[in-house]
């Protein structure tokens, strides 16, 4: 079948879309069956005849927070009033998982600890889970005195004490690897700092920045300057975009510097495996007299995917193809079961409320949600492969890959449900020029 690809291992995808954009629960948050439990308990009592009663069980699952959200689902012969209650109920409880997303986590950490004590209150604090694989660096003692101080702050203090930086390659989805850094030879120049933004959940440094001159083609002289671009580990964006129409550029003499098209968009293409991105803003040459810029002021766009939504089609042979489910802002539809030789196609269709660019066709991270069967026992069978039947920026149409004949099943589908649209605003400042 053209376009069918087989998925690396079922356990990669459950994985990559379990740590994609969960909101992580705050610390102290309750003890997830006792939340189960009260759900359940309240969602009855939302049928109650007693209007009084229905009116505080709805004002206790609002308490719970979007934890509670996993657990809301309707019936098909649910009475209005509950529906209209529940709607109510999930609006309200998505805004708050929403506003969690673009929030950037904040750390207190006072006194003296290992790097691993240090990272472990980081990660219980935040949420953000960051590990070291060198032992050595790990045990080593650092003083910290951070105050109520945002995730990249506290976790660079972590990383100037002890001589360690993100390792780019080590780590995995919703985790950052440190390590040490490299060793500097005897009579080795002292590295020149680099100047970053911590931006809410985002950290942006000057990685590079490189002149050249043509001497064929003067008009083709440029300066680049390279951004790095990384996010707190607890999420991974969909996209960042960058416009160069709001980027502005100030050198040491305050006169602007303009960048070579200021009507082109820097896309930045997210690659699960990598916890960062980088930008190369390509600029007309800046004269050699000229040894710093002032300032870089950008505004990025982010494109973040909410909480994760569990949609569910129970017994699938009794389900209506075009069957649809909504929640929040998503919309998942049911096209039906063919089989072709050994295996079973089941076609699902996915599309949002608002357009933030989340479907895309260069926007592959709807591939990566977990698609499975589920039977009365909630033993689980994983897709084994997928076809793409349709994409646009308003839908998405993808045929999954069963062995099992999925007819008395549930088909359990999850996707991050409300997608975030961020503008986040950075001043670079000070950046050196070769």
């Amino acid at each position: 079948m053209a376009g069918t690809f087989l998925r690396p291992t079922a356990m990669t995808w459950l994985v990559l879309l379990g740590l994609m954009a969960a909101v992580v629960p705050c610390p102290g948050q309750q003890d997830e069956m006792e939340v189960i439990e009260r759900v359940t308990q309240l969602l009855e009592q939302l049928k109650s005849p007693d209007v009084a009663k229905r009116d505080e069980a709805q004002a206790e699952i609002l308490k719970l927070g979007p934890i509670a959200l996993d657990q809301i689902e309707v019936d098909d012969d649910a009475t209005t009033d509950f529906r209209n209650r529940i709607a109510v109920i999930r609006s309200q409880l998505v805004k708050q998982a929403v506003a969690a997303v673009s929030k950037a986590s904040r750390v207190t950490l006072v006194g003296e600890m290992t790097v691993d004590q240090a990272l472990a209150a980081i990660a219980k604090q935040t949420g953000n889970q960051v590990a070291v694989d060198d032992v050595a660096s790990s045990k080593k003692k650092i003083k910290l005195d951070i105050a109520d101080k945002v995730f990249w702050e506290a976790l660079g203090s972590v990383m100037d004490q002890s001589g360690l930086a993100v390792d780019k390659y080590g780590g995995e989805l919703g985790l950052l690897k440190l390590a040490p850094l490299p060793s500097r030879g005897v009579g080795a120049a002292k590295p020149v700092g680099m100047p970053f933004d911590d931006a809410r959940i985002f950290r942006l440094e000057v990685a590079r920045v490189d002149s050249s001159v043509n001497l064929q083609e003067p008009n083709l002289d440029y300066t680049s300057v390279t951004l790095l671009v990384r996010w707190e580990p607890r999420l991974r964006p969909i996209s960042i975009d960058m416009p160069m129409s709001k980027v502005s550029i100030r050198d040491e003499f305050d006169d602007a510097v303009s960048v070579t098209d200021p009507n082109s968009v820097m896309y930045g293409m997210i690659q699960p495996e990598l916890p960062e991105l980088e930008f190369s803003l390509p600029l007309k040459r800046v004269d050699r007299q000229v040894e710093e810029l002032k300032s870089i002021k950008a505004t990025i766009d982010a494109v973040l995917p909410g909480r994760i939504e569990n949609f569910r089609f129970r017994n699938l042979k009794d389900q209506k193809i075009g069957r649809q489910v909504q929640k929040a802002g998503a919309t998942v539809t049911f096209g039906g079961i063919k089989k072709n030789e050994d295996v079973y196609m089941i076609t699902l269709s996915l599309s949002f409320d608002e357009e933030n660019n989340a479907l895309e066709s260069h926007q592959g991270w709807v591939f990566q949600n977990q698609v499975y069967l589920e039977n009365e026992k909630g033993e689980r069978e994983e897709s084994i492969g997928l076809e793409t039947m349709q994409q646009d920026n308003s839908k998405v149409t993808i045929r999954y890959l069963f062995i099992e004949d999925p007819g008395n099943r549930t088909l359990v589908y999850k996707t991050p449900a409300a997608i975030v649209r961020m503008p986040v605003t950075i001043e670079l400042k000070k950046i050196p020029l070769p």
